[in-house]
Formats: C-alpha cells, sequence, structure tokens
C-alpha cells in the first residue's frame, strides 16, 4: 500500500487551517487541515486515478496520482522509493482525467469516507 510523504510546506498550520493553491511560481500550495487524517489520506491514495500521460517512476509504478473530495483537486507525486510513497498537494489539473476529477471533488468528506469511490 503506497504511504503518504508529504513535504513540511504542503502541510497544514493546523486542523483549522483553510489550505491554499499555488499563486504564483514562488508560493507553494498548502493542505487544507482536514487532509492531515490518516483515513483520507490513505483513501485519497487508494482510490487515486493514475494519470498515465505522466509515465512512470524508477520503479514502474505511476509516477502521478490525482484524486478529488470537497472541492479540492490533489495531485500526488511519486517520491522514487523503493517502498510506494507520494508526496500530495493540492493542485489544479490540466489533464485528460479532469472531468473525472470533477465529479469527485463533488463529493463530501462524509460521502468519500463511506463510499471510498465517487459517486
Amino acid at each position: 500500500m503506497p504511504e503518504v510523504r508529504c513535504k513540511v510546506y504542503h502541510r497544514a498550520r493546523s486542523t483549522a487551517d483553510a489550505g491554499e493553491l499555488r499563486r504564483a511560481a514562488t508560493r507553494k500550495s498548502r493542505c487544507p487541515g482536514w487532509a492531515q487524517n490518516p483515513a483520507i489520506q490513505r483513501l485519497l491514495i487508494e482510490t487515486a486515478i493514475p494519470d498515465q500521460d505522466r509515465g512512470t517512476d524508477a520503479f514502474g509504478r505511476t509516477k502521478v496520482i490525482w484524486n478529488a473530495v470537497e472541492g479540492w483537486y490533489f495531485i500526488g507525486v511519486s517520491t522514487n522509493e523503493p517502498v510506494a510513497a507520494y508526496n500530495c498537494y493540492p493542485e489544479v489539473p490540466l489533464t485528460v482525467i479532469s472531468a473525472e476529477l470533477s465529479q469527485r471533488a463533488e463529493r463530501s468528506l462524509a460521502q468519500a469516507l463511506t463510499s471510498g469511490e465517487p459517486q
């Protein structure tokens, strides 16, 4: 099962942190506070959509994965480690899977945690 290894600057500052999307090349996206929950992180990784256009990492795993919930789009980028791990953060999808991600973004956290799959 892949792990989540988020870089410090992408992590929420507190559980009440509203999060932030990157607005300039010098600013980093920051996850909303609720995304610190390990169950939510696991759900986002396990039910992620592989971005086939982005290739594979050094170990042959999907290099980029996407998921969405509560109006947030998350990208997971492989850390290229022997154990599958992804650095995840909010991002705006500009890929062929954006339509499916838009549907997933309409899910509430409760719906996502209950079903695990998009409605």
